[in-house]
């Protein structure tokens, strides 16, 4: 009844532009006479067909192609096999089986199916195209390029055939041959085709030609404004553009035109992560884990929101999780997760962190100067100081290592080899600020206030919303023993800055906000804020905690005689303090 009928399955696992939000995938396609006389056909036609006439193959075939319409997979399978038992060379039939069984996630057995369609009927473009297709979802895209070469040569090649090769192309980044396909595609296609234009996009964004990209993209929305991964794509050309608010409303029109998906909330809240703003971001971190719990970028990047908040508990479980969802997160994530351990006071798998990090990466920097501050915190001097030649050596960039080697000399005793790796770091890198302020702690060990004065004016310059160093000078100006160098109001400006910025979480911060109130005679609100960080920690105040509540209770403000006295009274003196250690 029904002459043989070519359908296209595509299978959308190749065909992705956004990273878990593109829907770009071709729906199988099929000639649009056949399409009507289809719709003409009451649903239980075949069963009638078949009952009068069970030896077809071609009826089953049908029902199987009605089947894999309605998205009836097993039925359809079923169907196409009975097609093939009645008639063992019926090409079309093993295609159809095929397509069915990709879409069903069974490539292998797909592409057998496919092979043997290959052998009865070599010119079946179709085979060859969904066979491309199928050794593109298990990642063999050289193989996938091939069998698209062959339909191209046997069917003359259609604007399909060329955009599935250009996102092929694409994840070899050959960029070029992805162009020449797209370019092709549009060409040939009779009706404009959002998706070519947006596909183009990439191959020119992976050229860094990124006005190109812009423009194509502008060209796809404005053909097909509904497409989610379109606005997401040009949302990430507007933050290479620094138009950070264009970003935002292409990723809220995607979320308006569809809320489930996790990436327009994951992308969003990353946005406004490096925009500061901490609340909504966390809100749209947590929307894009509650839809999609084994997507693993949400959960990194909820974790270093809440390490930054000093919510190390809940940070560590975030980190946990996103290696465990995304093995290549794990590096990423054994360094944070590193810091974060460290803070909490457990400096045994705040070192078996890192001991991985450094099997994984031998020769990354960055794991070395980790456990030589973890190394420093446990008093191994000696030890943080090996760990920071090794990374300084192989990185000569890292300054950070550089600071760290200049710490430990100083716990040595050894000032002036300690400012030569200051003044070093400073000269690498100008806009280090944390060189300048362990330069400027370095000038207070020796009671040179003006010169530690000068490196901390520096310091906050270089890095105004920087807690940690708003809490060193706040300190300064707090505590100074000569009075020319204190200041109350200045010292409750700076360390309520860094209280902020934390979230208020930071027991160190808030001690140094209580002596700030305390030089200002404050002394109530000295008093609370010392309760507070005692709240913060285990409950019990530390050895400075102590000091301070006697102080207060007697009206008195808090002076260091000379910087070791707090390096006495803390153990473990560390860049940044760690809240809750005993």
């Amino acid at each position: 009844m029904l002459a043989k009928v070519q359908v296209w399955f595509l299978i959308a696992s190749c065909l992705c532009i956004c990273e878990a939000i593109a829907d770009d995938r071709l729906p199988y396609q099929i000639d649009p006479a056949v399409v009507d006389l289809l719709d003409q056909l009451p649903d239980d036609a075949y069963d009638q067909l078949i009952s009068n006439d069970p030896s077809n193959p071609v009826l089953y075939y049908s029902r199987g192609l009605m089947c894999s319409l309605r998205g009836d997979l097993e039925d359809a399978i079923e169907d196409y096999a009975e097609a093939i038992r009645l008639n063992g060379k019926y090409a079309d039939a093993f295609a159809g089986r095929g397509c069915a069984l990709a879409m069903q996630g069974k490539t292998a057995q797909a592409i057998t199916d496919f092979d043997e369609c290959i052998r009865l009927a070599p010119s079946s473009v179709v085979a060859y195209h969904n066979r491309a297709l199928a050794y593109a979802s298990r990642g063999n895209t050289q193989r996938a390029i091939e069998d698209i070469d062959l339909a191209i040569i046997v069917g003359g090649g259609t604007p399909d055939d060329h955009f599935v090769r250009g996102k092929l192309w694409l994840k070899l980044d050959e960029f070029d041959r992805a162009l020449a396909d797209f370019n092709a595609a549009i060409l040939h296609s009779s009706d404009v085709c959002a998706k070519h234009y947006a596909a183009r996009a990439e191959a020119w964004e992976g050229k860094r030609q990124y006005s190109e990209a812009f423009h194509d993209l502008d060209a796809a929305i404005n053909f097909n404004p509904t497409v989610p991964a379109y606005l997401a794509s040009r949302a990430r050309l507007y933050v290479l553009f620094k138009q950070r608010d264009k970003a935002l409303a292409d990723l809220a029109k995607a979320i308006e035109i569809d809320p489930r998906l996790a990436f327009s909330y994951c992308f969003r809240g990353g946005l406004r992560k490096l925009s500061g703003e901490l609340d909504q971001a966390l809100a749209d971190l947590d929307k894009a884990i509650e839809l999609d719990s084994q997507y693993a970028l949400p959960c990194r990047l909820r974790g270093e929101i809440r390490q930054a908040e000093g919510k190390f508990e809940l940070s560590i479980a975030d980190f946990t999780k996103a290696m465990n969802l995304d093995p290549d997160s794990t590096a990423e994530c054994l360094a944070r997760r590193a810091v974060c351990y460290e803070q909490i006071g457990n400096i045994e798998k705040s070192l078996d962190d890192l001991d991985q990090l450094i099997r994984l990466q031998p020769k990354s920097a960055t794991a070395y100067y980790l456990r030589g501050k973890i190394k420093l915190v446990k008093g191994d001097v000696s030890g943080a100081y090996t760990e920071a030649e090794l990374a300084f050596r192989l990185d000569p960039k890292l300054v950070s290592a550089l600071v760290l080697h200049g710490q430990t000399l100083l716990k040595q005793g050894k000032t002036g080899k300690a400012v030569e790796d200051f003044e070093r770091a400073i000269r690498i890198d100008p806009t280090f600020a944390i060189a300048y302020l362990s330069r400027g702690e370095m000038s207070l060990s020796t009671a040179q206030y003006d010169l530690a004065i000068t490196d901390f004016d520096t310091a906050i310059r270089l890095a105004p919303d920087d807690p940690e160093v708003n809490n060193k000078i706040a300190w300064l100006r707090a505590t100074c023993p000569e009075s020319k160098y204190r200041d109350g109001r200045l010292a409750i400006t700076l360390a309520t800055k860094a209280c902020t910025s934390t979230r208020w979480s930071n027991p160190a911060f808030l001690e140094t906000l209580a002596v700030a109130h305390a030089e200002a005679g404050e002394f109530d609100i000295a008093k609370k804020r010392v309760r507070q960080a005692v709240a913060i920690g285990h409950g019990e105040p530390s050895k400075l905690q102590s000091v301070l509540i006697d102080l207060f209770q007697g009206g008195q403000p808090y002076h260091t005689e000379h910087i070791e006295r707090k390096a006495e009274l803390i153990a473990d003196d560390f860049i940044p303090p760690s809240p809750n250690k005993k």
